[in-house]
């Protein structure tokens, strides 16, 4: 896995954040105060809730207009006045406004929050191996029944974990979308399901880190000449699944298990 699934994510949380954005600026440009910048317009829209003052008409929202008014009169014709009549809609329009900018303003708060929340679990590292390790350790405490009639786990936990095998684990295989993908199936199916998925994950790595070490040991004789792998060598000392980096380890960890022609 890669960074791919957990960039996209976080692209989409920053175009929620615009999405917000736009709409306070076109329901201040509605409200007839798209001259003020959001903190002041926040500030006086607050200040006039506070105070309970009359909030200011707007071009959009006018509360009153002119209007014709025919006022009948018996035997002549009917005259025509123009008068100042109220628009009560607007006010309430008006409400229903502000109401949506205070809303989006909530919505844009906790975006930020959940933004930054989840940029601090996918890049601090170290913050990620250890949630992972502790999850992972939880997952082994019990075993858990796979179809087949397979298990993953022995009740063992913590123990069964070798710090360079974890560290691997998390480097080259779960990564970043991985640990992304972790954290939303706990949030979102629970830790049962989670800790089975990531105990099954688990066990497919070791499985490939034990075919890899088989191999190695099959190409051991190229390395050490005159040395050939008997069938009643005994086991590795150090299998708890340590991987070997250079050759040189590989000879001396190999040496052990095997003998003299």
């Amino acid at each position: 896995m890669g960074n791919r699934i957990a960039f996209l994510y976080l692209l989409v949380k920053l175009l929620y954040l615009a999405n917000a954005l736009g709409q306070l600026f076109i329901i201040m440009k509605f409200l007839g105060h798209s001259d003020m910048n959001m903190v002041t317009f926040g500030q006086d829209l607050f200040n006039i809730l506070k105070s309970k003052r009359e909030w200011g008409g707007s071009e959009f929202f006018p509360r009153q207009t002119l209007c014709p008014v025919k006022v009948p009169h018996l035997g002549v014709r009917n005259q025509v006045y123009t008068a100042v009549c109220a628009l009560p809609v607007n006010m309430f329009n008006e409400k229903i406004y502000i109401f949506l900018w205070l809303w989006i303003c909530f919505v844009f708060l906790v975006s930020v929050l959940s933004l930054l929340t989840w940029l601090g679990r996918l890049a601090l590292q170290r913050y990620s191996r250890d949630f992972l390790r502790e999850f992972l350790a939880v997952s082994l405490l019990a075993p858990i029944r796979l179809p087949g009639d397979e298990y993953v786990g022995d009740g063992r936990g913590e123990e069964e974990l070798s710090d360079p095998l974890v560290n691997k684990f998390l480097r080259e295989v779960v990564r970043c979308d991985g640990n992304f993908i972790i954290r939303m199936l706990r949030l979102n199916a629970g830790d049962v399901v989670t800790g089975e998925i990531l105990a099954r994950w688990w066990k497919l790595f070791m499985q490939s880190e034990e075919r890899n070490r088989r191999d190695l040991y099959a190409k051991m004789p190229d390395y050490m000449p005159g040395f050939k792998v008997t069938p009643d060598a005994p086991p590795r000392p150090e299998s708890n699944g340590e991987p070997m980096k250079t050759p040189e380890v590989k000879q001396r960890s190999g040496a052990r298990a095997l003998s003299f022609v």
